[in-house]
């Protein structure tokens, strides 16, 4: 047996554990349990992306915000600079916000129907342009969005 395979073991175990313990709504478990998935998989973009989901629902958003941009840097995407912009906003710092926004921006059409939000967000934050641009892409791609 090699040495990295008690590793991904543990890491599939707290993967299941707190995916299940996020769909009960058992977020402080959840939050654990990522923590735990990643201590043993450390470039696991959707564990870091779990502790962020349970960091915001137990009302610590900044805790939150650092874990979507790691999981964002580990490729999580769009998405997780999307959910890092709202939770920078929700723990107060407005530029790092709009910094992770921006990067959401260059690739909004990952956000599928949360373009509209993240457009909305930009534009409420004086960022006419780039809310502009998310809204027209959008548009471009279903013509039916509302």
């Amino acid at each position: 047996m090699t040495g990295g395979a008690p590793g991904a073991a543990d890491a599939s175990a707290h993967r299941e554990r707190g995916l299940a313990a996020w769909r009960e709504s058992r977020h402080a478990d959840a939050l654990a349990h990522a923590r735990a998935w990643i201590a043993a998989d450390p470039r696991s973009a959707q564990a870091h992306q779990l502790a962020g989901q349970a960091a915001a629902r137990l009302g610590d958003p900044a805790a939150a915000a650092r874990s979507y941009e790691t999981a964002e840097a580990l490729g999580g995407g769009a998405a997780c600079a999307f959910n890092a912009g709202n939770a920078w906003q929700s723990a107060g710092e407005r530029d790092l916000a709009l910094a992770a926004w921006r990067r959401a921006a260059a690739d909004a059409g990952a956000l599928g129907r949360h373009a509209v939000t993240l457009g909305k967000a930009l534009a409420a934050a004086g960022e006419a342009a780039p809310a502009a641009r998310v809204l027209v892409a959008l548009v471009r791609r279903d013509p039916s969005a509302y």
